[in-house]
């Protein structure tokens, strides 16, 4: 008897892009809203650090069912602690998840420069948050 193995890709598509800037969570919310055309919804999301301790962090969550794509403002500081050290000079995170291979990247970056009150906008390897996909995307 033959056997074969199955080997499943259960990781996500998504492209993440780091934000810096001065503004609370909801403000920059709203102004990816008036911006890009979505509509954020406020959550919080536990992750679990590397030193094994839970925090709280901010996350927005918005819908494109027509692109079937997923928007997600998430903040990379928990009060004084960030999610990502490597990457703590980014404030917010910008995430894209779904069909991404027919989501245009220099458009979406474009925009997001345009808006004056954030100072950086930079797009970054995505391979910083697959231990917290799950945590993300399906809660």
């Amino acid at each position: 008897m033959q056997k074969f193995k199955l080997d499943l890709d259960d990781d996500y598509e998504f492209l993440l892009y780091g934000i810096s800037c001065h503004l609370k969570d909801y403000r920059v919310a709203w102004y990816l809203n008036k911006q890009l055309k979505l509509d954020f919804i406020r959550d919080t999301v536990s992750l679990v650090t590397s030193k094994a301790e839970a925090h709280e962090f901010s996350l927005y969550r918005s819908k494109d069912e027509a692109n079937r794509l997923n928007y997600y403002l998430l903040d990379n500081y928990s009060e004084e602690f960030p999610l990502v050290k490597s990457l703590k000079q980014y404030d917010f995170f910008v995430i894209v998840e779904g069909y991404v291979e027919l989501f245009d990247q220099h458009d979406f970056t474009s925009k997001l420069r345009e808006i004056e009150h954030l100072q950086m906008v930079s797009e970054e390897d995505p391979a910083v948050l697959l231990k917290y996909q799950y945590s993300l995307f399906e809660s």
